[in-house]
């Protein structure tokens, strides 16, 4: 039947719309199984995950009432409680706080309660400009549970009203609002009964599980108490309610509160993403954007981590991290959006969250200590490298292989008789070629060779991708016929039946054994049990051969064994470095004799393996360390027993590869006696015992391998050199080989050295005080192939390993020893000798003038800066940062960054000069509100938790402190103080038995006491005997560890040689005579030195050490101001004056004479010249000088003399200058110039100064000293002068002339004459010396200070009559103490004028300046007219006698004026330098006298 219009085409309204599609609004109401977490026990509180059948809708209405109730929280903060119950078929909710209003709304004429729950469509959410944090969106919500509901009450309590109201029939009947008066607590509480029709069931018990779970979620999210069928559910916080999930405490955890919240925990999935994630209350069961927000940082952190310490697994992506990943999230959203009316999945954009969630370095760092997420990706990815490395390692078995290059395969390998086949492995092509001339012997049938490119790859812990790309172990793979992780019970599916190793006999040969036994054993452990599959080749390290006889040893301690039973003079003994030392001939006897050279390994139990895996694991690094420290370095040859036919593979690791190790740490961890290393040992061994000239380093490595046995690459050994020699900061502090030519710099770290055959070096002589010659007498030496080589160890003065510190990485064990400042071990030192204990100490790098503090268990070390507004100046880095370094770093931060429109660092300059750092750079207003230290990265740590050394026993050892290393280098040196006196009093008295006989034997022959003539040489020999002389072997032997020359015992005529042979000029007296001053001498010396304890020889030896070392650093002082001078220069302009102002004198007195702008510059950073001149003194403080600075004290005055004695017989004068008071009122105050009255009597002083005149008067002109370290303005005044000096000489030199020309010299006729002239120079000179008083006495006054100048007030006479007597001078004398004992006569005054002093009531400059301009003033006019009346004599030949006579007096008159002219210009040129105002007059004067006309052109006019 036919349908008609009306009944197709439908409009129903919003309920029944609702009822008829309710999988619209509140998801499917069909029953479905879904795999959820439920609750399994609500007593105890407990999740389980399983597959549940529940239906979604009747889920949802459940949620959309409880989500209310927390709202009400976000809305009212006073809500405390939610209550859910759930009985039978109905279900409750109640929650505290204010409750909703009970009115009529005025727009709708209904009560809000009603309103809210019974109409739809109504909400209080609908104002999207308001920042709301609720679950509620869309106006459905409750209503939604109303209209699925057979049963629906409200109950409310708002100020004291009760809002009652009932719905019933699915929202279609209700009651009317019920209002009463009540005076309980408000509350709302919602009772309904789910209309279970619509949900096709029949009970509501089914899904209580669930519902029960989701009001156990609230207990998590919210800061609430919930409870639940009236128990509080025992929930405190989220990290509690998701140990419920099972994460077993295995999370990390963040949360933040502001602006919105979020707390997240992190755990570890079983290979799949998981989440339970909460927005506003809502259960978003499938996530959404705000998971992703959070797990795509998570994520992005974690792989960076895995790229950065396991680099082999860079294909790692994001979504394999995320799989291992589980999260709880809980979260606020302003205004969020799902996808649908059920809320399960979050929409809302990342951008309109409301607040952000950054994750944290520390967060990433949690989650990889706290979580197994890295360990799961880890695993996950090398099980799928496996499989690919398992392809890659499998090999079938065929006859024919072809593509692998040097590989000379055997003929049967791959047949039928492969198994019978060996594979010989040898360390390089030399040894191939070796073995190859041994396979001529055995046939090639059975023999294939394959040479290995140095050391085959640890796989112990290499990555997989790391060992799929090595080509030789894919290569050795294919040739054996290898399947990857195969259990091989015999080897009949292999291309070879076994292996055989055929390295070089050394330490290194053994390592590489030990690598390709370790290959085996960890991809193939039952070929590394088979007996027989892995065998050794071993060759002969040594041969000893007389006439026919041979002997070959395969171990340095067998050789040993060797010699220590037969003598070995008479036998050749021959190294043999490596295979390639061994001739064919040789090779060929070897694989003649198979069974002498052929090892096999054999396994015995679990402890082969275990010690294989001891030895390569770097898991087993602790175990290998205690393992390694019970071996000495003074043992380190190779103890196996090569006469048996097999080796046990622990065997072979206990006595091969422990070797390796012990060697290896050898080479990389210095002595703690010596601080050397084996290398460094032999090169300074050959050095002390050949001629100190320089040599080149490429000759140097030549000498050393052949004098001290080097039998290694001289690449290494040239790099050592030049390590050694280098002396820039944070290498060397001392280094003990001078570099001569291009040794490297701090711009790369060392790495700039020129090749070993353009540079060349020589011992430093600071070496020479550190390895005393005469220890080198009681060291114990080591042998080489027969030959003594270097000591043990050294025993310098001073722990070497302290002053130059130390770093290496061996096998097992590493140490970093910081550098610590030569002259504060040098106080340790003495301290320890005076008997006192050691203190802590500070590193110190040479060159660094940085800062270095204690840290814990550290030193941080850090760089320096100077901040001018936005200009910085990096005036030092940390010590073992290298410059390029750090100009990179400066230039990463020059590019521009994404999404910026600058570079952080706008422009750089740079003036480095040697070790000098200088980047001047220009930042951006974002750097300069950072931590500019942390941001430029000047802060280093200096670690003090890995002192490890080898001991006096030769055993590694861990120290504790610094301390512990001094104290044990002390107990060990002073042992050899002790041996070294002993050797000095045997050497002594030997030499003194030696000239006594001679003296003797002498004295003898001439007196003819003893009658040899006509005598046979033995008669001779008995004779001397029988009269008492000492044969040469019955003197005292010298107590030497060297190898000293021994005398035949038996042969008595070789006892007498030191008699009978010497020279006939021996008989002579001066002979005679030299002996006996020899014997007393020597005498002398044995007394002197018996009477001198081990701690003086210390002391003496540390003094001369101390007084080489000041020498050798002012001479790096010096080249160090000639280099910074320049860029001092460029820097400034003036600045190399100022430079040289501020270094030699220590003052900042240099005056800028160009002001600069102290903005940017068009072409860079500021030009602020008191930034600048700041920049200047870090330039000044070079660090060379190990004895630190002492801190200025906040005031401070000194007085320094300096007296410069001349030869009055050569016309030179005794000058003595005076340098003025230095007053430091503070630290960076510039210091003034005072002039200093010494404390003597005004009569002392005057005829002191009155015989100084009269020697003055010995020259006719005298230097005008200006001193030379004043700024440049200073200096163009000095050669102005210079100027009139040499026209005062030139006038000199016309007078001379013209006087022997013309010889005008004064006649006297009669002695009336003669008398006349000897009176008038006798009042002449009276009255010479009169004036001489008259001007010291004014010279005295001018020191004075008028006491009303001072301001102080009369309170006592005596005292001011003092400070009258005494003078401003001698007054600031006693301002300091002399000894720590007061000095000062007059106390109180002089509190109180220092007191005023540093108020800035009394002023010395100027009070004393003024008097010094009043004075140069009144002086100036008489100086200028002598020196006028000198420059304008006249030397016309044209005058007769008299005028010449006249002219003579005149002369001599004005030469006496002159005298008297040159002091005042002295003193003025002294008040001059004084102040600017003074150094103007000075300039004054000179500009007159330069522009005085030359004496030549005066005369002419005349």
């Amino acid at each position: 039947m036919s349908k008609n219009v009306e009944d197709v085409y439908k409009m129903v309204s919003q309920v029944e719309h609702i009822l008829l599609r309710p999988d619209t609004y509140i998801g499917s109401v069909e029953i479905s199984d879904q795999e959820l977490w439920i609750c399994e026990d609500s007593d105890q509180i407990s999740f389980k995950f399983e597959e549940f059948s529940y239906c979604q809708g009747l889920y949802k209405i459940f949620d959309e009432i409880l989500v209310n109730a927390a709202d009400n929280y976000q809305r009212d903060k006073s809500t405390d409680r939610i209550s859910v119950s759930i009985d039978n078929d109905t279900i409750m909710v109640e929650n505290t706080g204010t409750g909703i209003p009970i009115q009529i709304h005025k727009q709708y004429n209904i009560y809000v309660p009603e309103m809210i729950f019974g109409r739809l469509l109504t909400s209080s959410n609908y104002d999207d400009s308001e920042q709301k944090v609720t679950g509620g969106r869309n106006g459905f919500g409750a209503k939604l549970a109303n209209l699925f509901s057979s049963y629906f009450k409200v109950e409310t309590i708002h100020q004291s009203q009760k809002f009652t109201m009932i719905w019933t029939d699915n929202m279609k009947k209700h009651s009317q609002p019920e209002i009463t008066k009540t005076n309980e607590k408000p509350y709302t509480r919602i009772t309904f009964k789910p209309d279970l029709k619509n949900f096709q069931t029949d009970r509501l018990s089914d899904i209580v599980p669930l519902l029960q779970k989701r009001v156990i979620d609230l207990a998590g999210i919210l800061p609430i108490s919930i409870y639940l069928n009236g128990k509080k559910v025992p929930i405190n916080n989220f990290k509690d309610y998701a140990q419920l999930y099972g994460i077993n405490g295995k999370f990390a955890y963040a949360s933040q509160n502001k602006p919105h919240k979020w707390e997240i925990l992190v755990s570890s999935s079983d290979g799949q993403f998981s989440q339970v994630s909460f927005v506003n209350s809502i259960n978003t069961i499938r996530g959404g954007t705000h998971v992703n927000y959070i797990v795509d940082q998570i994520a992005e952190g974690l792989l960076n981590h895995i790229k950065k310490k396991y680099k082999e697994m860079k294909n790692i992506k994001p979504f394999q991290v995320k799989s291992f990943i589980k999260i709880f999230l809980n979260c606020q959203i302003v205004n969020p959006a799902f996808d649908s009316q059920t809320k399960e999945t979050l929409t809302t954009k990342a951008q309109k969250f409301g607040s952000t969630f950054e994750i944290s370095e520390k967060f990433i760092d949690e989650i990889i200590k706290k979580t197994e997420i890295i360990d799961n990706v880890i695993l996950q990815a090398k099980s799928r490298l496996n499989k690919q490395l398992s392809k890659q390692l499998s090999a079938k078995k065929q006859q024919r292989l072809l593509g692998i290059d040097k590989l000379e395969d055997a003929n049967d390998a791959g047949t039928k008789n492969a198994d019978l086949c060996t594979l010989i492995l040898t360390e390089g092509d030399s040894a191939k070629s070796l073995a190859m001339a041994g396979i001529e012997i055995v046939g090639r049938d059975r023999f294939g060779v394959f040479p290995l490119r140095g050391k085959l790859l640890n796989v112990r812990d290499a990555s997989i991708q790391m060992i799929m790309k090595n080509s030789e172990i894919e290569q050795l793979v294919k040739i054996m016929g290898l399947q990857f992780n195969k259990n091989y019970e015999n080897t009949k599916s292999l291309r070879y039946g076994s292996i055989m190793i055929m390295t070089d006999q050394d330490h290194d040969g053994h390592h590489i054994k030990g690598l390709i036994i370790n290959f085996i054993e960890k991809f193939w452990p039952s070929l590394f049990k088979m007996k027989g599959f892995l065998k050794q080749f071993v060759t002969p390290i040594i041969k000893v051969t007389k006439g026919k006889e041979s002997h070959s040893f395969f171990s340095i301690g067998e050789y040993k064994k060797f010699i220590a039973e037969n003598p070995t003079e008479d036998y050749k003994v021959k190294y043999y470095k490596g295979l390639g030392t061994s001739t064919d001939a040789e090779a060929q006897q070897y694989f003649s004799n198979l069974t002498l050279h052929r090892k096999v390994f054999t396994y015995s139990d679990q402890t082969d393996s275990d010690y294989i895996d001891l030895v390569f694991s770097k898991s087993k690094a602790d175990q290998r360390k205690d393992w390694l420290s019970e071996y000495s370095w003074k043992q380190v040859e190779d103890t196996l027993d090569y006469s048996k036919p097999t080796v046990r593979y622990r065997n072979f690791v206990t006595d091969c590869l422990a070797m390796h190790s012990i060697n290896d740490n050898l080479r990389s961890i210095p002595s703690s006696i010596d601080g050397l290393k084996p290398t460094q040992r032999k090169i300074i061994h050959t050095l002390l015992n050949h001629s100190k000239q320089e040599y080149k380093v490429s000759s140097l490595s030549g000498l050393v391998t052949t004098y001290a046995q080097y039998h290694h690459g001289e690449q290494s050994l040239q790099q050592t050199v030049v390590a050694m020699a280098q002396n820039f900061t944070g290498s060397n502090n001392i280094n003990l080989l001078l570099p001569i030519g291009q040794f490297g710099t701090r711009s790369m770290g060392g790495k700039d050295a020129a090749q070993a055959r353009y540079i060349g070096t020589k011992l430093s002589p600071l070496t020479t005080k550190i390895f005393n010659e005469d220890d080198l007498h009681t060291l114990n030496y080591l042998d080489e192939e027969g030959y003594t080589v270097e000591p043990f160890w050294f025993t310098p003065i001073l722990p070497l390993v302290l002053i130059n510190g130390a770093e290496g990485i061996g096998t097992g064990w590493s140490t970093q020893v910081p550098n610590f400042n030569p002259r504060e071990i040098c106080q340790q030192i003495k301290r320890k000798l005076r008997g006192e204990e050691f203190e802590e100490l500070v590193p110190w790098y040479k060159g660094f003038t940085g800062s270095i503090t204690a840290g814990t268990n550290q030193y941080i070390a850090k760089g320096s800066f100077i901040q001018h507004k936005n200009h910085i100046y990096i005036t030092e880095i940390p010590p073992k940062k290298t410059v390029k370094e750090y100009q990179a770093f400066i230039q990463s931060k020059m590019e521009i960054a994404e999404g910026k429109s600058e570079p952080e660092i706008l422009d750089m300059k740079e003036y480095h000069a040697g070790n000098k750092v200088c980047f001047e750079l220009k930042v951006n207003d974002e750097v300069l509100k950072q931590d500019l230290e942390k941001y430029f990265k000047l802060q280093t740590t200096i670690a003090m938790t890995n002192l490890v050394l080898f001991n006096e026993k030769g055993l590694l050892k861990r120290y504790s402190n610094v301390s512990e290393i001094l104290e044990e280098f002390y107990q060990t040196r002073i042992k050899y103080y002790q041996l070294r006196k002993e050797y000095l009093l045997s050497k002594y008295q030997n030499e003194l038995e030696l000239v006594q006989s001679k003296s003797k034997f002498i004295e003898g022959m001439i007196d003819n006491s003893i009658q040899l003539r006509g005598l046979k040489k033995n008669e001779m020999c008995k004779k001397l005997q029988s009269l008492g002389f000492k044969g040469i072997s019955k003197m005292e032997k010298i107590k030497s560890t060297r190898n000293l020359k021994e005398i035949d015992t038996d042969n008595l005529e070789k006892q007498y040689d030191y008699l009978l042979s010497m020279p006939m000029w021996n008989f002579s007296e001066e002979k005679i005579i030299a002996f006996k001053q020899q014997i007393k001498q020597l005498q002398d010396q044995i007394n002197q030195l018996n009477k001198k304890t081990l701690q003086q020889l210390w002391s003496e030896d540390i003094d001369d050490f101390l007084d080489e070392l000041t020498k050798v650093e002012e001479q790096e002082t010096q080249e160090m101001i000639k280099r910074v001078e320049k860029n001092a220069e460029k820097l400034l302009k003036g600045g190399a004056n100022y430079l040289k102002t501020y270094l030699l004198k220590g003052k900042d007195d240099f005056a800028q004479q160009e002001d600069y702008d102290s903005e940017s510059d068009d072409d860079g950073p500021s030009r602020d010249p008191r930034v600048l001149k700041k920049v200047i003194k870090e330039f000044a403080n070079f660090g060379i000088k190990s004895l630190r600075d002492i801190p200025q004290q906040k005031f401070k005055i000194q007085i320094d003399k300096q007296t410069k004695k001349k030869d009055t017989k050569e016309n030179q004068d005794d000058n003595k200058s005076e340098k003025p008071i230095s007053m430091d009122l503070e630290d960076d105050s510039p210091k003034r110039n005072k002039k200093v009255i010494d404390s003597q009597s005004e009569d002392e002083i005057i005829n002191q100064k009155k015989n100084t005149r009269r020697n003055q008067k010995q020259n006719d002109v005298e230097e005008i000293q200006i001193s030379t370290n004043k700024d440049s303005q200073i200096n163009k005044f000095d050669n102005k002068i210079n100027k009139v000096e040499s026209k005062i000489e030139k006038a000199e030199s016309k007078i001379k002339k013209s006087s022997k020309l013309k010889k005008i010299v004064p006649q006297y006729d009669s002695e009336n004459k003669a008398s006349e002239i000897k009176r008038k120079a006798e009042q002449e000179k009276a009255e010479e010396d009169q004036k001489l008083i008259e001007q010291e006495k004014e010279e005295l006054e001018k020191q004075r200070v008028p006491v009303d100048s001072l301001k102080v007030p009369i309170q006592d006479k005596v005292e001011m009559d003092l400070f009258q007597k005494y003078g401003f001078g001698d007054f600031m004398k006693y301002l300091t103490p002399i000894n720590g004992k007061d000095n000062n006569p007059i106390p109180s005054l002089a509190d109180r004028i220092l007191q005023r002093t540093k108020q800035g009531e009394i002023n010395f400059d100027k009070i004393v300046a003024d008097k010094k301009q009043e004075s140069a003033q009144k002086e100036k006019k008489d100086s200028d007219h002598e020196i006028d009346d000198f420059l304008q004599l006249d030397l016309s030949e044209e005058q007769d006698n008299k005028q010449k006579e006249k002219v003579t007096k005149t002369t001599q008159k004005t030469t006496v004026e002159r005298r008297s002219a040159k002091k005042n210009t002295e003193q003025q040129s002294q008040q001059i330098t004084t102040t600017p105002s003074k150094r103007k007059q000075r300039k004054q004067i000179i500009e007159s006298s330069d522009e005085e006309e030359p004496l030549n052109k005066k005369q002419k006019r005349k």
